[in-house]
């Protein structure tokens, strides 16, 4: 019996552990603090305005924070101390024990031959701040560089080579080793890693390969007008289209679904086995299909974004917000104006974040902020001074 009620504190206290765990900060004006709360709204810690500002949601247990004097970041652990000093001019969440960073040039830079090519280099770090890859924008030009973009999921990492639009887009893994083809053009996707699948698209073809760099499919594409556009895979499937049709292909390269364009358009990606693509030819509707290409959701959408936890985020013209499969509201964003933010996929645990683009994004390195987290039952917190800077 003793030996029970041990078992039972023991799972009462790793609840109570994991559930006291930092999650989100808010900015309590009344107080002059930014407060780190649980996901029960529960204060964990507190840090003071005067000294941090844009503090972030927590990511594998470190949150990145600015100092407010120096304008520098630096990430907090759970306890609301810093892990990792504030020495970074840009910063991104860690995923899978490593993050992007952005570092200032000081006299630790190496200019190498080629001379001092940037006044700011990327670095790959990992959760005690300990450099992982470098960059080599020092020494070589044109340089190849960490991308911040958030994307990067601790797999593999994207990275640009040059500094204009239509440059050269690499995968690299955790070694820096470059996996797979590049991708660049004006036009075409970045590579990216999906559904355990690396994506690269040119201008004469899409590859898509397993995360050793083995190809799996390749789609051909021309540079005329009726040239085949390849997708990314998400939720098992993706999609090959044309002026004609689309096909959506599973991963043993087999066409599970053809849709003709006169009726449907512009799929998205899959998510759940359900997509959303433009009703005939109305270029703002959209409606939910399923994979035997079966209208299940009709209303209309401006937005339609991929099922996730069984809720999708979209937009009509009177409203915005979460939809279940049946096409109702679980959560209904009507009284501000949803179109200055992005509302990003449910997370399983019952949240969503919520992201506002950098006035000074540039196609290098378009950064987004989270400004708030919005719950499955509708309660939506905000990091106020996150909107407002």
């Amino acid at each position: 019996m003793q030996k029970h009620y041990f078992l039972s504190f023991l799972v009462f206290f790793s609840f109570y552990c994991f559930a006291q765990k930092p999650f989100f900060p808010v900015l309590r004006l009344d107080k002059g603090n930014w407060d780190y709360l649980d996901s029960q709204e529960k204060l964990i810690f507190s840090l003071d305005t005067l000294l941090y500002a844009s503090p972030q949601p927590f990511s594998e247990g470190r949150a990145a924070v600015k100092n407010k004097k120096t304008g520098r970041w630096g990430y907090l652990d759970e306890g609301g101390k810093l892990a990792i000093q504030p020495i970074y001019s840009e910063v991104m969440p860690f995923k899978g024990g490593m993050a992007v960073t952005e570092r200032p040039c000081d006299a630790a830079c190496n200019p190498g031959e080629a001379g001092l090519l940037f006044s700011n280099y990327t670095q790959i770090i990992d959760r005690n701040g300990k450099i992982v890859l470098n960059d080599n924008s020092q020494s070589q030009e044109p340089a190849e560089r960490f991308q911040f973009d958030f994307y990067n999921d601790g797999t593999f990492f994207r990275t640009t080579v040059g500094l204009s639009v239509g440059d050269l887009k690499y995968l690299v893994n955790r070694k820096g080793e470059r996996i797979g083809n590049r991708s660049g053009g004006i036009g075409f996707p970045q590579p990216q890693y999906s559904d355990d699948v690396i994506f690269t698209a040119n201008r004469t073809e899409a590859t898509y390969l397993d995360k050793n760099g083995k190809n799996i499919i390749t789609i051909k594409q021309d540079n005329d007008d009726e040239r085949a556009d390849a997708f990314p895979f998400s939720g098992g499937y993706a999609w090959v289209r044309n002026e004609a049709d689309a096909q959506l292909l599973n991963k043993k390269n087999k066409t599970v679904l053809r849709l003709d364009a006169k009726q449907y358009s512009s799929p998205q990606p899959v998510g759940e086995e359900l997509f959303a693509a433009i009703a005939g030819n109305e270029s703002v509707t959209f409606h939910y299909l399923n994979l035997k290409g079966e209208a299940v959701i009709t209303k209309n959408f401006e937005q339609a974004d991929p099922f996730s936890n069984g809720v999708a985020f979209v937009r009509t013209s009177a409203a915005a917000g979460y939809i279940d499969k049946k096409g109702e509201f679980v959560v209904k964003l009507s009284d501000f104006s949803t179109n200055l933010f992005e509302f990003g996929a449910m997370e399983k645990n019952g949240y969503a974040f919520i992201y506002k683009l950098n006035p000074e994004q540039s196609s290098f390195n378009p950064i987004k902020q989270t400004v708030g987290v919005v719950f499955k039952n509708g309660t939506i917190w905000w990091s106020i001074a996150n909107i407002n800077e």
